[in-house]
């Protein structure tokens, strides 16, 4: 019953958060933007939607040459569908091995990159991806997939559609929240007496500041 209160309460408070939407002109900014950049340059409009391996194109993209502090190695085995021949292999290999396992597989040891990411999962890869993983994962916020939305509003000022959280990302909603990501803050794991995270200038940030 505590359970099921909690939920209750988590929706109700994601819910009741304001939507940072961008509105017509800005969206069409954001995607001048990225494009840029060259995050998003290869996206094909015409899918039915994103693909879990353009994702981690996307993402690797996003973090570019930057030398985040959260970064370590992730000696896990690697996904058993993903060979070194896979057009994305290079990609995937750069989030599976950062921070805080950017992306995760099925739990049989597969990575599905053909499968449409959903929006829940684009932005759970996000949030780990911007080091704030492990606060989404704490008793305080609750984990997959409440625990990455409340991450996102509350402190990375990311929208998130709620009714659609589940269903394949739109090219719209991937490119506003793409955009909106790489202007929200990045976070480093701090292991003391007690674990804290320490905010740290977003990626477009750190990409002016070279």
């Amino acid at each position: 019953m505590k359970k099921i209160i909690s939920a209750v309460l988590i929706i109700t408070i994601c819910l009741s958060l304001t939507a940072n939407v961008l509105a017509n002109g800005e969206f069409e900014n954001a995607k001048t933007l990225l494009n840029e950049l060259g995050i998003i340059e290869d996206l094909d409009y015409n899918a039915d939607g994103i693909t879990r391996a353009e994702m981690t194109r996307i993402m690797a993209r996003m973090r570019g040459d930057i030398q985040l502090r959260f970064f370590f190695r992730n000696w896990t085995d690697r996904f058993v569908d993903v060979n070194k021949e896979h057009w994305a292999y290079e990609y995937i290999e750069i989030c599976r091995n950062f921070g805080f396992s950017v992306i995760s597989g099925d739990g049989y040891g597969n990575f599905r990159p053909n499968d449409f990411t959903t929006y829940v999962e684009t932005i759970a890869m996000l949030v780990r991806l911007l080091g704030w993983g492990w606060v989404a994962n704490s008793l305080d916020f609750g984990g997959f997939p409440y625990g990455y939305i409340r991450i996102a509003q509350e402190h990375l000022n990311i929208d998130v559609d709620i009714e659609n959280i589940h269903t394949n990302i739109s090219f719209q909603a991937i490119i506003t929240i793409i955009y909106q990501a790489m202007h929200a803050p990045t976070a480093e794991y701090v292991r003391g007496l007690a674990v804290t995270y320490n905010r740290f200038p977003s990626l477009i940030e750190r990409r002016n500041m070279e």
